[in-house]
């Protein structure tokens, strides 16, 4: 409740956010990424709680470490920058810029370092590899990258940005890839239409909902 200085913060659909901490660590918000985060940092850590995507600066303390609680994930930090993306169920990515940070499941710890991505998803070990920078923080200019997705991963992240519920009516273009990129300052039809150029999906709209097939 209110009496123990939990703010909570949610990203509205289509937009982004940028928030300072009362320690002065910046965080970069994604659309619909909920941040729950004291107004004052008391004690011997500082923690906030994310679901969804942000890109965190994290105010230097050696004395008291930052501590970031995702689903089924905690990252611990002391000053760094990296970002985290918890969008996909069962799916944590931790992305380190810079600094180092301590990834932990109920089974295990991982240590980053700069230039890699640790991954937790439910059923698996912790694992990492490098990331390109480009790809995974080009939401922060409104760009969302795809190589070689899946329709059904393009059809998550249209709803995030554009706030339009989306249907798949062939089941069989659940099999089509496609590479490319979305510019959320640009109308969804331009990504649409560099779809159907790419002969991956037609589509059509009806009312809120886009329907792709």
């Amino acid at each position: 409740g209110k009496g123990d200085g939990l703010n909570t913060l949610t990203v509205p659909v289509g937009m982004d956010y940028k928030i300072v901490l009362a320690d002065g660590t910046e965080v970069w918000m994604n659309s619909a990424t909920v941040l729950q985060f004291p107004f004052a940092f008391r004690g011997e850590t500082r923690e906030i709680s994310l679901s969804g995507e942000a890109y965190l600066k994290v105010a230097g303390d050696a004395t008291r470490p930052f501590i970031v609680h995702l689903p089924q994930t905690t990252v611990q930090v002391l000053g760094t920058a990296f970002n985290v993306n918890s969008y996909d169920s069962g799916i944590v990515r931790v992305s380190l810029v810079s600094g180092a940070v301590t990834l932990k499941s109920d089974r295990q710890e991982l240590q980053l370092r700069p230039g890699m991505e640790g991954v937790y998803s439910k059923n698996a070990d912790l694992t990492f590899h490098s990331f390109d920078e480009k790809d995974v923080l080009g939401w922060m200019q409104g760009i969302h990258v795809f190589y070689n997705a899946s329709i059904q991963e393009i059809s998550r992240v249209l709803p995030r940005w554009y706030g339009l519920a989306v249907k798949l009516d062939n089941p069989r273009i659940t099999r089509q890839r496609f590479s490319g990129f979305i510019n959320r300052n640009k109308p969804i039809q331009d990504f649409l239409e560099n779809l159907k150029s790419t002969h991956s999906a037609d589509y059509y709209f009806m009312g809120d909902t886009l329907h792709l097939r």
